[in-house]
């Protein structure tokens, strides 16, 4: 099979990814390839520098808040897919086109399409399955087209290209599953809790249990709150420590926190937190908690368990490819704070049993997950396609 060197390029318009996508162009840089990104401003914090690559950037306007910041996204969505298409159809030879989110996939069908004509193969990366309200039913008629308009699809675990085939027909020949790499600049200092806890500011030292990341309806953080009366009916010194940047309005959580009494249990930081704080968050808690009630694969999770902390999770989308019953944390039914609640008190107070499964999520997580696996496997995709395999 001849080699390859590129030209490939990483389409990521939105860049709601920016460590992940920063880290794929790196690592495959690094193998000898020429690698462009292009891409608009992050949602959150700043572009990650590049390491090798080159940047494109797609214009894009700031805004205080993150819905205000998603519109003007979606604004400018479609032309930053007419110039990324003007681009790479005046390159002098095609290559590879890796989509990293197909936000709009009516629109991004007919991108892929012109490009495929041009001799370009394109790979996307399916990160995320879910249907995004109001438009669900729409949304998926035209990811389904999408999909199946591509030379091939990359999935994180096996339960999520089982549900790529099931939802939207894509051919097992085209189904890559490719997982995500290590932490890379998460990663940052190695603490203690005492030192993550001081770092935050969170005192006392008793069980922490954290929820981190965007806000959204589908987290279920509602459950999660409602679980709590009873987590410190049975642990009274537990906390919970919410942090991460709402996409909706925090008021209706704090009404909830109010209305159940637990406001001297519950820490909240809503909120971007930095990539240089995320460790510190992460090394504070005993626990983890992804209470989500719709979920393909959870960015959240691959942190926890990069970082040898268990997971308390819902057994939906690709969570269980992740989490092992009993080895690495405990999956239970989405929706029940009950269930959330009776997984919280049994994993917290059996402190012998929750010191295991934090060294087995760390060990796995690195037997598992390193970039530069996660390039080789993309690069000999990507010279499968470019040598008129199959993909």
């Amino acid at each position: 099979m001849a080699e390859f060197v590129g030209p490939v390029v990483l389409l990521d318009p939105g860049n709601f990814s920016p460590q992940y996508t920063a880290n794929l162009c790196a690592s495959i840089t690094q193998l000898g390839v020429d690698v462009t990104l292009i891409t608009s401003r992050p949602q959150f914090g700043e572009m990650p520098s590049p390491r090798g690559y080159r940047v494109g950037p797609l214009r894009s306007a700031t805004a205080r808040s993150a819905r205000a910041r998603m519109v003007l996204k979606a604004c400018a969505y479609p032309f930053g897919l007419a110039r990324t298409k003007r681009l790479l159809l005046s390159a002098k030879a095609p290559g590879i086109l890796h989509y990293q989110w197909a936000h709009m996939p009516i629109l991004d069908a007919g991108l892929v399409s012109g490009l495929r004509d041009s001799g370009w193969r394109i790979v996307a990366t399916a990160h995320d399955f879910a249907a995004p309200p109001p438009f669900a039913s729409l949304w998926k008629r035209q990811a389904l087209r999408f999909y199946r308009s591509v030379d091939a699809v990359v999935v994180h675990t096996a339960r999520l290209a089982e549900l790529a085939g099931a939802e939207f027909r894509i051919p097992p020949s085209r189904l890559n599953v490719i997982a995500r790499g290590d932490l890379g600049v998460l990663r940052g200092s190695q603490l203690s809790r005492e030192e993550a806890r001081t770092r935050i500011g969170i005192g006392g030292s008793g069980p922490v249990l954290l929820f981190f990341g965007m806000i959204k309806p589908n987290k279920g953080l509602v459950h999660l709150l409602r679980a709590m009366p009873e987590v410190l009916r049975v642990l009274p010194d537990a906390r919970l420590v919410i942090a991460g940047e709402p996409v909706e309005k925090f008021e209706s959580y704090a009404a909830v926190i109010g209305e159940l009494g637990i406001e001297r249990a519950v820490i909240t930081r809503p909120g971007y937190v930095r990539d240089e704080d995320v460790g510190a968050y992460f090394q504070s808690a005993d626990l983890i908690v992804l209470p989500h009630t719709e979920v393909s694969l959870s960015g959240v999770a691959w942190v926890a368990l990069g970082f040898g902390r268990p997971i308390v999770g819902t057994n939906i989308g690709g969570l269980p490819d992740l989490v092992e019953e009993g080895v690495n944390g405990v999956l239970v039914p989405p929706g029940s704070s009950t269930a959330l609640s009776e997984a919280i008190t049994r994993t917290l107070r059996d402190p012998e049993q929750l010191e295991r499964m934090g060294e087995c999520a760390r060990a796995r997580f690195e037997a598992r997950h390193s970039w530069a696996r996660t390039a080789k496997e993309t690069l000999e995709l990507y010279r499968r396609l470019m040598n008129g395999l199959p993909g």
